[in-house]
């Protein structure tokens, strides 16, 4: 519900790792299972996953009103989002990051 609320309303929206078995967690538990310093490294993270997807939500959003406009979208604006994608990812060090970075340049074609 929080993720579906967040986007509604163009918020990034940072979900906490699942727990022990896949069992759904708050970041409160996840600060329990791992300790308070791991779960600060996981946030940041995980934050930072959430703010580079929320440019990308952007972007599609505004090649869509772009097309909805009888607009062509061009390959340079598409090129500017994939290296924006490609820099911010870099910056974390997770591997988290890296599979999300990834997933994100696929679902927009890259």
């Amino acid at each position: 519900k929080a993720e579906a609320a967040g986007r509604a309303i163009g918020a990034a929206v940072v979900i906490s790792p699942a727990g022990p078995g896949g069992e759904s967690a708050d970041w409160n538990d996840h600060r329990r299972n791992v300790g308070q310093e791991q779960a600060v490294r996981d946030f940041k993270d995980r934050e930072k996953i959430a703010m580079i997807e929320l440019r990308v939500d952007r972007e599609i959003e505004r090649e869509n009103e772009m097309i909805a406009e009888g607009l062509t979208p061009n390959d340079a604006i598409r090129d500017a989002t994939r290296d924006m994608v490609e820099a911010e990812a870099q910056q974390i060090s997770s591997p988290r990051a890296a599979q999300e970075a990834e997933r994100i340049e696929a679902e927009m074609g890259m």
